[in-house]
């Protein structure tokens, strides 16, 4: 496995755990400090996908054509899931509508689980394919 794709593994990992933990919580103002507490890897963590992983698959997509049609499927997926991403912790940093929150934390959490097992399952493993350390 590579040196990157462990990294990303990690995070999502991270990710994903810091959404399990929000089911425990009991209050909305601690789930909004949990959810707030994983911005800055959430963002840099999409960030390095962007840069390290996307942009090289893109570029191996250009002379593959299955690679291509995958990640057709994926990219205007991903870029949403970033744009809701921006949208949620620039709409909730003031916990001001809990309802809307919640809302909101639920459709973030869900988007973000497709995300990753899609990454987890395919993406990784067509990077995988084409790059090593």
């Amino acid at each position: 496995m590579t040196k990157l794709i462990k990294e990303l593994k990690k995070e999502h990992k991270k990710i994903l755990s810091t959404f399990l933990k929000l089911k425990g919580c009991s209050s909305t103002v601690d789930k909004h400090k949990e959810i707030f507490s994983i911005k800055k890897l959430l963002f840099d963590h999409l960030k390095k996908e962007d840069d390290c992983l996307y942009v090289h698959l893109l570029a191996a997509a250009e002379r593959d054509k299955k690679l291509k049609s995958i990640l057709d499927i994926f990219i205007s997926h991903v870029k949403k899931i970033t744009e809701f991403a921006i949208k949620f912790y620039n709409d909730h940093e003031i916990l001001t509508n809990e309802e809307g929150f919640l809302y909101d934390l639920d459709k973030l959490g869900i988007e973000l689980s497709v995300r990753i097992e899609s990454e987890n399952n395919i993406l990784f493993k067509e990077y995988e394919k084409r790059f090593t350390d």
